[in-house]
This record gives structure tokens, C-alpha cells and sequence, in this order.
């Protein structure tokens, strides 16, 4: 069912929806079955949907039909893997008995008022069993003896011993003319040889139990039963559909979508305008492939470039740092400008220790004209002191 539900919503949806459900047989049905299968099961992935009125239409239906479906499916199998025990009783009285026709067992059946061999007059276990099988009766007659000696035979999980009846029987000769002499004689020698009698039929026949009175039969659904009638017409109308919707779809591929599809490409191989479209497209396609490819290297190298820059103007701001704190500290170190210092104080007081710049060395040096100088020049490396003593007065 869902292949065939699959087969309808590609049917309808293939031309207004040809990217979900592709106008190809192989393709379409593939998809259409998909989103059969997903729906029923009420999962809906969302990637498969009917997009024209009648395939929306179509698919409610089918999703509710799912459902149904599904609930079906599930109690089923719920009710196939419980196994019910219930009491079957089988009364002897009106029943539907077989037994081989003519035989002991007929007339004691017809004594019990049973309905005996009323559709077929049975001459063999074969035909009896066959009946039981077939439900063609409900029960059968058989003397113990011989049931005891065909148990593999006869009995099954739907066979069984439902009761033995104490019916007394007699097994004898029957003696005519001159034989009727000897009559006594037989009696007496079977009172002598009693013993060897019953030893004999010990040994010789096989006993039936019969199931306890209260015993009951374990019954289930016959709903997956393949003897069902339902289920073989269920089975058969499915298959039948089926194939008629996979000759369908098949006849539609290969009569409808190739031959359109082979008049197309003819078309297409036939028209200038679609063969220079193609080169121009073809053009346009290598065009935008170098220069993404030209792109992409030149954004790369200008990337290395800039992280390239980044990492210089770090090392050279590292390096200024440093060279900034080892002048400082020869400076303040340095015993010459210590003694100069000293006699200056009202001089040097008026003037910084370190200067930002050359340039503003040189315009405090222009304003003051004493003798002692500490220049600092523009690296920031070297030291020059010029020291008078003598122009150096309190």
C-alpha cells in the first residue's frame, strides 16, 4: 500500500513539483515511496511534501489512512505474540464425528446420537485426519488399539486425545458346522493360556493418555495465518495493484518521459541560440573559476603580508621599550654627571634629566648658556658630558 500511495503522489505532484518527486519513473517513484512510508508512520520528516491542491488532498487521506494502518498493524502483532488459553469442550452428543465406515466405532457413534460420516463415508486414518485438518468435522471415533499404533500419524498440536470411552467390545470366532465341536475346547485353552494372552497384548499395543479434564487448548489470531481466505484475497488484491501501478509507471517511462526526453535533446543539439548560450555560459564558468583562483591566492598573500607588518612594528616597539629603560639607568648611574650635578644644583634644577627629543634639546640649549651640558642624542645610545669647573660658581 505505501508503494502504491507512493505511485499516486508522484502522479500528481511530478509537474508542479519536479525537484521533490522528478518526472523519471526510476526517480520519482523512489521518492514518492519514501514519503509514503514516512507519512503512514505519522514520522514526517519535512523533506518530502506535496506542493498542488489534489496531491495535498491525497496526502491527508493517506496520513490518516496511515494510522489506521498502524493501529491495525500493532494490535495485531499484540494479539499474535498473546497466546489466550481458553477450554475448547467437544460433546459427543449433535457433534460432526468421522470414523472408517461400517467399523465398531460407526455404530457406537450412531448410538451416541453423533452426526457420523455425514459428508463423506471415511475408509481409512488418511481421510480422517485430512477431515480434521480441513475442519471438516470436529471429532472422529478410532479404536484405541489402532490409535495407539499410528500415534505419529494421527496426532499433532491440533490432534488430540480428548477422551477415551469405556465402551466394553469383544473380540471372538465364529464357528459353523463341525468347528462348533471344538468350541469348548477353545474356551479352555484360552482360560489356560490367559496370562500369555494379556502378555502377548502387552507387548503388542501401545497405550493413549488422554488430556486432563480440565485441560485447554492455547488459541491465537489467525490474522497472519497464510490459510486465512482474508488474507490471501487481502494479499492478492495488493499484489495485483501493485504490478498494475509498476506496468504503469513503466509504460509512462519508457513511451511518455524518454521519447520527450529524446526530442528535447534533439532540440537542444539543433538550435544555434542554445549552442552559443552554452559557450557563453561555458566562457563565464572558466572566467569566474580564475578569478576566484586568483582572488583567493592574492587575498592570501596580502594576509601574509599584513600579519608580516604586525609582527615588526611589535619587535620594534619591544626594542624601544628596552633601549628606553637601559639609558635611564646608565644615566642615573653615571659618576661624572653625579659630581657635575652637584655644583649645579641652580642650574640643573631648571632642566629635565631626560628629554623626549633631539629637538628639544637643542631649544633648552639655546636658552641656557651655561657651560656644563648633558646632550642626549637621538638613539638614545651614547652620553656626552662637558664639564667647566671654573664657570661652574655658587
Amino acid at each position: 500500500m505505501a508503494f502504491l500511495s507512493g505511485f499516486i503522489i508522484w502522479l500528481l505532484d511530478m509537474k508542479n513539483n519536479p525537484d521533490q518527486f522528478p518526472v523519471c519513473f526510476s526517480k520519482g517513484i523512489g521518492e514518492g515511496f519514501w514519503w509514503s512510508f514516512v507519512s503512514m508512520t505519522t514520522v514526517g520528516y519535512g523533506d518530502r511534501f506535496p506542493s498542488s491542491v489534489p496531491a495535498r488532498i491525497f496526502g491527508i487521506a493517506w496520513t490518516l489512512t496511515g494510522i489506521v494502518i498502524i493501529s491495525i498493524l500493532i494490535s495485531a502483532i499484540a494479539s499474535a505474540l498473546t497466546i489466550v488459553n481458553v477450554p475448547y469442550p467437544i460433546k459427543l452428543y449433535g457433534a460432526k464425528i468421522g470414523a472408517i465406515q461400517n467399523s465398531t466405532e460407526h455404530r457406537i457413534g450412531t448410538l451416541k446420537n453423533a452426526r457420523v460420516n455425514e459428508e463423506k463415508k471415511y475408509k481409512n486414518l488418511e481421510e480422517i485426519r485430512a477431515a480434521l485438518e480441513d475442519g471438516e468435522i470436529e471429532g472422529a471415533l478410532i479404536d484405541t488399539y489402532v490409535a495407539a499404533d499410528h500415534k505419529s500419524e494421527l496426532f499433532s498440536d491440533r490432534i488430540y486425545v480428548k477422551e477415551i470411552l469405556d465402551q466394553p467390545l469383544g473380540y471372538g470366532v465364529v464357528l459353523s458346522g463341525a468347528a462348533v465341536n471344538v468350541e469348548q475346547r477353545c474356551r479352555d485353552f484360552i482360560n489356560l493360556h490367559m496370562s500369555n494372552i494379556f502378555h502377548m497384548i502387552t507387548i503388542s499395543t501401545k497405550t493413549l493418555d488422554p488430556t486432563p479434564p480440565d485441560e485447554k487448548v492455547e488459541s491465537s489470531t489467525d490474522l497472519f495465518d497464510g490459510s486465512s481466505v482474508m488474507f490471501r484475497m487481502a494479499l492478492a488484491s495488493l499484489s495485483g495493484m501493485l504490478g498494475l501501478a509498476i506496468i504503469a509507471g513503466i509504460t509512462y517511462h519508457y513511451l511518455i518521459f524518454v521519447p520527450r526526453q529524446k526530442r528535447v535533446d534533439r532540440l537542444k543539439a539543433s538550435s544555434s541560440q542554445l549552442a552559443q548560450k552554452k559557450a557563453l555560459v561555458a566562457e563565464m564558468r572558466d572566467f569566474v573559476r580564475i578569478f576566484h583562483s586568483q582572488m583567493s591566492t592574492r587575498i592570501s598573500s596580502e594576509m601574509d603580508k599584513c600579519k608580516q607588518v604586525l609582527r615588526d612594528i611589535r619587535e620594534e616597539r619591544n626594542i624601544s621599550k628596552q633601549g628606553g629603560a637601559l639609558l635611564l639607568n646608565n644615566v642615573k648611574t653615571n659618576p661624572i654627571y653625579s659630581h657635575a650635578s652637584e655644583g649645579c644644583d641652580s642650574v640643573v634644577a631648571q632642566r629635565p634629566l631626560v628629554f623626549k627629543s633631539a629637538k628639544s634639546i637643542e631649544e633648552l640649549n639655546k636658552h641656557n648658556t651655561f657651560v656644563n651640558t648633558a646632550a642626549l642624542n637621538s638613539s638614545g645610545e651614547n652620553l656626552s658630558l662637558e664639564s667647566d669647573s671654573d664657570n661652574c660658581t655658587k
